[in-house]
């Protein structure tokens, strides 16, 4: 199936999978490995804008998606990921001291688990 995301949940995803995996093997066929040729290719791109065009930048990373397969099996994986990123950022919101930063934490929170709940339902459904 393939999964439409945003680019900045992609980005927060791929690089808590990437910690996740430093320093440890991995075995193989993890959603990472499966994800690992478009995150190479997305991080990239955003360093190159990053380096020289902030408008565009910020446009690939709030306003676009990264369509990419995923088999069912990796649903839970990556709900799984989803969930720890909620987890750490309510962290982090209870400590944070700048409002316009705690308010940006918020509604990643609730979009995360807007997206946490979708695959949710993708993976009750394709178990049937």
């Amino acid at each position: 199936m393939d999964l439409r995301i945003p680019v900045w949940q992609f980005v927060r995803i791929m690089v808590e999978l990437e910690g996740r995996a430093s320093g440890r093997a991995r075995g193989t066929g993890s959603v990472y490995d499966e994800w690992r040729d478009a995150w190479a290719e997305l991080d990239a791109r955003l360093t190159d804008l990053g380096d020289r065009d902030a408008r565009a930048f910020s446009d690939l990373m709030m306003e676009q998606e990264v369509v990419v397969s995923c088999r069912l099996s990796h649903l839970p994986e990556v709900r799984r990921t989803a969930d720890t990123l909620v987890r750490k950022m309510k962290a982090e919101v209870r400590n944070e001291a700048d409002a316009q930063r705690k308010q940006d934490l918020r509604f990643e929170i609730r979009e995360l688990e807007t997206f946490a709940r979708d695959l949710a339902k993708r993976q009750k459904k394709g178990s049937k």
